[in-house]
């Protein structure tokens, strides 16, 4: 068995081109929406300078002397105290702490200058604080270190003015970087999504694994006209492959999962509704309910819940009843039905001395083919010991559910038990690729229709 062979990384983005395009949109939009229903805030900029002694030329010691202290005054600027002296010279009333949250201080690199960024969502409003709070620095520092400032001392270099714009919200900004950000992120995850999945995606590749061959490929029933017809056609054209899966004559068909919620029982229930339907013998057709820890068999053929209380495949196997006596009959006369019968504490046990026994290689005579019912083969060996005394296997394979991994054990499972796999049944698929002729049936009763109208 070979690995899963991995699409290419630009095919897996190609396949879920929709999925990112949808993501990727929401994420942009809602970014630009977010982004437009926020407050317009504005920032003015007042900036503050170090001066240097009056002379042409300034010593490299001034110069560095300047910058230092100016590095100095940026960390003194942002103090609680500037901010309460800001707040109460403000032409509107406000707080010092109030102040210090709209305020942003930035020394400029290699320079004798300090940035002061004031915010509002009032552009005026924010000038004024800027200009305020460079006025009132200013003579702080005068009034409490004269003795620390240079010749020189410090005075407003440029004074700030209404800006026009908004500072933020950006929402053309902001998008773009949503759009690059939500687009890189998505595809990332559909990427790794895609490497951690370990399901099976279609039937050739299943075929590719396991080198076992997809015997049938039966569609999805949805709410269209057609799908029911389309499924037992299906079911139909998996019985005729069936016959002519071995070499010798199919008398017992074990059919199986390698998980719960596949569809075993129902297609167990077709498949022995659709080789009664093409024999021409009574009783030709025996479906046991081999399942007996979660059994299935008797409501898909629409028996009702109480026949699984009644006597079934636990009363045969313990010897409490004659297999005819165990049986019942369907409305179909080629068809009969074992059901499972009470259940047992240890089902493996009890179907272990019963192939031990030969008890289900005797149900032959009953019937010309008995099709085995089990439960999937990850919950324990019962399917594994009726399949080793079977003439075939099939495993039921939902690709929306079954995992690589599971599905590799339930074959090896088989494979040691000396079980003839004869090959996989792809459940519920939604792809019509390998389905050609169900459109020919739909075309057929719609002419039909059209036909009975006119």
């Amino acid at each position: 068995m070979t690995a899963q062979r991995r699409e290419p990384t630009w095919r897996v983005l190609f396949r879920s081109r929709w999925l990112i395009a949808g993501a990727v949109l929401l994420i942009s939009a809602s970014t630009a929406a977010l982004s437009k229903a926020q407050a317009p805030v504005y920032r003015a900029t007042s900036t503050l300078i170090v001066n240097q002694p009056e002379s042409r030329t300034a010593s490299f010691e001034v110069v560095q002397a300047n910058q230092a202290f100016a590095r100095t005054l940026a960390h003194i600027i942002g103090k609680p105290t500037v901010a309460d002296r800001v707040a109460a010279d403000l032409p509107f009333r406000t707080t010092g702490s109030e102040v210090s949250d709209r305020m942003s201080f930035t020394p400029v690199n290699e320079t004798q200058l300090i940035e002061i960024h004031a915010e509002d969502r009032d552009p005026v409003r924010a000038r004024d604080l800027a200009n305020a709070y460079a006025k009132t620095f200013v003579e702080y520092v005068r009034s409490t270190l004269p003795e620390a400032a240079p010749s020189s001392g410090l005075s407003v270099a440029d004074v700030a003015v209404a800006p026009r714009a908004p500072t933020r919200p950006k929402p053309t900004l902001y998008t773009l970087v949503a759009f690059l950000f939500s687009t890189a992120l998505v595809s990332a995850l559909v990427i790794i999504r895609d490497r951690l999945d370990t399901r099976v995606h279609d039937a050739d590749a299943l075929a590719e694994l396991f080198g076992l061959p997809v015997l049938g490929v039966l569609p999805a029933i949805d709410s269209s006209p057609h799908a029911e017809r389309r499924f037992e056609e299906a079911v139909r054209l998996l019985c005729t492959t069936l016959q002519h899966a071995t070499t010798g004559p199919l008398r017992t068909l074990v059919v199986t999962s390698s998980r719960e919620g596949e569809g075993k029982s129902t297609v167990s229930a077709e498949l022995a509704e659709a080789f009664a339907t093409l024999s021409l013998v009574e009783s030709a057709v025996l479906a046991v309910d081999a399942d007996l820890r979660r059994p299935a068999l008797h409501l898909r053929a629409g028996l009702g819940e109480e026949v699984a209380e009644r006597r079934g495949l636990t009363t045969y196997l313990r010897e409490e009843a004659p297999a005819e006596r165990c049986m019942l009959e369907t409305p179909l006369t080629s068809l009969r039905i074992m059901p499972s019968g009470p259940l047992p504490t240890h089902p493996s046990t009890l179907l272990g001395f019963a192939t031990t026994g030969g008890a289900l290689q005797a149900l032959r005579q009953y019937a010309q083919i008995v099709v085995f019912d089990t439960p999937p083969l990850a919950v324990g060996a019962d399917a594994s010991l009726v399949a080793a005394q079977s003439d075939g296997v099939v495993i039921v394979v939902d690709l929306a559910k079954t995992r690589e991994p599971e599905l590799r054990a339930s074959v090896d499972q088989l494979s040691k038990v000396g079980a003839k796999t004869l090959g996989f049944v792809v459940n519920r698929s939604r792809t019509r690729e390998r389905s050609g002729a169900y459109g020919y049936y739909e075309r057929a009763a719609e002419k039909a229709a059209a036909g009975s109208e006119a």
